[in-house]
This record gives structure tokens, C-alpha cells and sequence, in this order.
């Protein structure tokens, strides 16, 4: 019996660092960067922007870009930049609740089983 609430209570305590440690991280990533950065190269649309000719392996004589063209490229990159953002909002709140829920958790874990081993110990 000791074992399984010091196991549990263990589980519990390192849940609760976890989860100390990503609302720690989810805090300093909102207040110290301008946007709140995603995994690397998930944050990424300049791809978008290099010429057609390092995209088909054509040279630059061979190419003249219509003005639809670079239309289609700039909306290209327009909606690229509003997935980033929208992308970037919903990976804020999701850490935030998956940090939350992991302390809950932890706390939860670590407080009844400590209760139980204060309440057995007493005996």
C-alpha cells in the first residue's frame, strides 16, 4: 500500500512540475515574442515568394511572370500569412489548456494520495 500512494503521489508531483513548466513556457512565449512562434518551420511562407524559376528548375530567360501570375502568388502568400495567424491563436490556447489540465491533473493525483498516506500514517 505504501508503495502504490508513493508511486502515485510521485506520478502526481512530476505532473504537476509538467505542467507548471508549460504554463511557465506558454506565458513567456505570449509576453517575449512579438507573435507567438510555432514549431520551426511551420512559421514559414517566404517559400512562396522565390522565383518561379528555382520552383521548375527553369532559368530566368525562359520566364516571364504575367501580372496574373504574381497576383495569384501575392494572394498566395496573403492567405499563408492569415493560416500562420489563425494557426498561432489556436496553438496559444492549446498549450494553455493542455498545461492547465495536466496541473489539475497533478495536483489532483499528488493531494488525495498524500491525504490518504497523512490519513493511514496517523494509524
Amino acid at each position: 500500500m505504501t508503495i502504490y500512494l508513493y508511486f502515485f503521489m510521485g506520478v502526481g508531483l512530476i505532473m504537476t512540475v509538467t505542467g507548471l513548466y508549460g504554463l511557465g513556457q506558454n506565458y513567456y512565449k505570449s509576453q517575449l515574442f512579438e507573435k507567438y512562434p510555432l514549431g520551426g518551420y511551420e512559421q514559414r511562407c517566404d517559400y512562396l515568394s522565390q522565383p518561379v524559376s528555382l520552383m521548375k528548375g527553369v532559368s530566368d530567360s525562359d520566364i516571364e511572370e504575367s501580372s496574373g501570375e504574381a497576383k495569384r502568388i501575392e494572394k498566395q502568400i496573403e492567405d499563408c500569412e492569415a493560416n500562420l495567424d489563425e494557426e498561432r491563436s489556436a496553438r496559444k490556447v492549446t498549450d494553455l489548456y493542455n498545461s492547465l489540465i495536466i496541473l489539475g491533473i497533478g495536483i489532483v493525483l499528488f493531494g488525495s494520495h498524500l491525504f490518504v498516506n497523512v490519513q493511514i500514517s496517523r494509524r
